[in-house]
């Protein structure tokens, strides 16, 4: 995946077609609604579509868990990310081959299964947009952007 500096960037164009890479950074910042406390940022945008319909789940605290398989294009070859989505603020009825823009961060998980301890990389998802609501993706777009402030390095 190509990596896309936000610090460098600061606008992300629509009318140039969002490109569906991977986008962190990690500068010195205060989050807001994405990231987490602390002083350094960790910020991903994807686009891309569903390979296979989102599944859902409560968990034992009563959360609900959101998992989407997101396949985005990077070279010609086609990329799936695992996306974790927690407690999404709407019913998910999003199906498989849906475009999507996710915006989020990147974490790695640890957890045992058959006595073996294992880890998986995903996104975790703040927001998720159907990509054909231009206006609401450039409003989640707007949020990612902002929530990276290289002034503050």
């Amino acid at each position: 995946m190509l990596p896309v500096d936000l610090c460098q960037t600061r606008r992300l164009d629509w009318q140039h077609g969002f490109p569906p890479y991977i986008v962190s950074c990690t500068c010195r910042s205060r989050p807001r609604s994405i990231g987490t406390k602390g002083s350094l940022m960790n910020v991903v945008v994807l686009q891309g579509s569903l390979s296979s319909d989102p599944v859902a789940r409560t968990l034992a605290s009563g959360s609900v868990l959101v998992t989407l398989e997101l396949t985005t294009v990077v070279d010609g070859a086609g990329v799936s990310v695992p996306v974790a989505w927690f407690d999404p603020p709407i019913e998910v009825v999003f199906a498989a081959g849906e475009a999507l823009v996710v915006v989020g961060t990147v974490r790695r998980r640890f957890f045992r299964n058959g006595g073996l301890t294992q880890s998986r990389t995903e996104v975790v998802a703040a927001e998720v947009v159907p990509a054909g609501r231009r206006r609401q993706v450039r409003t989640a777009l707007a949020r990612a952007a902002a929530s990276v402030r290289p002034d503050a390095a």
